[in-house]
C-alpha cells in the first residue's frame, strides 16, 4: 500500500493483478486498474505527484520479479504499462525485496533487503532508478554501507524534511 496525499491509499499487489484504490475522504474501497502480471509485496513509490511505480515483487511459487510497471495517477483510466529500462553498469534486480527512497528530484534507490541473509553471502546490490528521461529511465549500482537485514514490511522511507527520510522496520513481532 501507499498513501497518496491528500485523500487515497493505493493497495498493489498480492494473489490478484487487481489494484484498488481507498478513498480517504469517502471510505471506500474501488477497484481502480490492473498490473500486467501478479506481483507479491512489490515496492511501490509515486513520483512527481502523477507516476506510480511498482518495482519488482515476487511471483507465487515462482521467483522474485525483475519487472517495473508503472501507470499515470493524473488519467481518469489508469492502464499500467511495463517500464523498459536500460542499465549504465552490471546492476541488476536480485531475488530479494526493495525498499524505497527519494534520492533527488529525477532518481530514487531501491535499498536490497536481504531479510534470511546468511553471515557468509554477500548482499545484494543496491539500486539507483534515474527516471529523468521518462521514456528511457535506467539503472546503476548505487554504493553504499547501508544494507537493509530487518523484515520490512514497509517498503517505502517517509520523506520528513529535506533530505532526511525515516523508514520503521518491525524487527520483532512486538510493533
Amino acid at each position: 500500500m501507499l498513501f497518496i496525499p491528500n485523500s487515497y491509499v493505493f493497495i498493489v499487489g498480492g494473489s490478484t493483478k487487481a489494484v484498488e484504490m481507498y478513498n480517504i475522504d469517502k471510505k471506500t474501497i474501488t477497484i481502480d486498474s490492473e498490473l500486467n502480471e501478479e506481483r507479491r509485496e512489490p515496492t511501490l513509490c509515486c513520483v512527481n505527484n502523477s507516476i506510480l511505480y511498482a518495482f519488482c515483487g515476487f511471483i507465487e511459487n515462482d521467483c522474485h520479479s525483475n519487472t517495473i510497471e508503472r501507470c499515470n495517477l493524473r488519467h481518469g483510466m489508469r492502464k499500467w504499462s511495463f517500464v523498459n529500462y536500460n542499465t549504465s553498469d552490471a546492476a541488476m534486480f536480485e531475488q530479494c525485496y526493495y525498499i524505497a527512497s527519494y534520492f533527488s528530484d529525477n532518481s530514487i534507490i531501491l535499498f536490497a533487503c536481504c531479510e534470511n541473509k546468511k553471515p557468509d553471502e554477500e548482499m545484494p546490490a543496491n539500486i539507483l532508478f534515474d527516471f529523468e528521461n521518462e521514456d528511457n529511465p535506467f539503472l546503476e549500482t548505487y554504493n553504499s554501507d547501508i544494507n537493509i537485514m530487518e523484515s520490512c514490511p514497509e517498503k517505502f522511507f517517509m520523506p520528513m524534511a529535506n533530505n532526511k527520510s525515516l523508514l520503521f522496520p518491525l524487527t520483532s513481532s512486538i510493533v
